[in-house]
């Protein structure tokens, strides 16, 4: 199922962050998205060298399909960039860099670990599939709805919560507890404020929810 977008009026509380970008200023914005998957490749070939878990290997690999995604993607002919929208995302961003492989360190549970690189394959094959739409804070470049959108609305998300409650499966501990719940409340939050954007921008979107009902988890949530 593929809906094409339709250009439509931006709703009025997103006006003033709209972005109606020319090249540079796109050029500009994705040249920065690059940075911050650079600097994420950074801190993960450190914490694969303090750790050595492959766990971090396809981390940066993940984020190698980052960067391309934003230097392939298009446009966006609507952005929320309020000052809460960005704090919420990048709180969001930054908090699985701090899990922890400890806890269980000589013998993790094995099972958990497959499930959490499962976690990660199902992100990985979301932004493929998201690819040229992809943006970090919320923003409008179309509507995805082919592959995994076709089963959650946000698939890329479903894949790293489950990485992170199965990464607490296998590394027990109060500081991989904490970051796992406040992961999945920020991802919560973090829907709200792009759905808000996309079914303002497009009835595409609206139509689309009816049809994909659950955003994380097929008949859960």
């Amino acid at each position: 199922m593929h809906m094409p977008p339709m250009a439509t009026e931006t709703a009025p509380e997103f006006k003033n962050s709209a972005l109606r970008m020319n090249v540079v200023t796109k050029r500009f914005y994705d040249l920065l998205g690059v940075a911050g998957a650079i600097f994420g490749i950074g801190a993960y070939l450190y914490l694969l060298r303090s750790s050595g878990s492959i766990t971090y290997l396809l981390k940066i690999a993940f984020m190698f399909v980052v960067m391309l995604a934003f230097l392939a993607r298009k446009s966006a002919k609507a952005s929320d960039t309020r000052a809460a929208t960005v704090a919420v995302t990048s709180i969001h961003v930054v908090l699985p860099l701090f899990l922890t492989a400890s806890g269980r360190t000589e013998n993790p549970f094995l099972p958990a670990i497959i499930i959490a690189y499962a976690g990660l394959l199902v992100s990985a094959l979301s932004l493929i599939d998201l690819y040229d739409y992809f943006s970090i804070f919320p923003a409008f470049r179309g509507v995805q709805t082919k592959g995994l959108y076709s089963l959650v609305r946000h698939p890329i998300y479903a894949g790293y919560n489950i990485f992170n409650f199965a990464w607490l499966a296998s590394f027990p501990c109060v500081r991989n507890a904490a970051i796992a719940a406040v992961f999945l409340t920020f991802t919560l939050l973090r829907i709200r404020r792009e759905e808000a954007l996309l079914s303002k921008s497009s009835p595409d979107y609206t139509k689309y929810a009816a049809v994909v009902r659950y955003r994380l988890l097929p008949w859960v949530v």
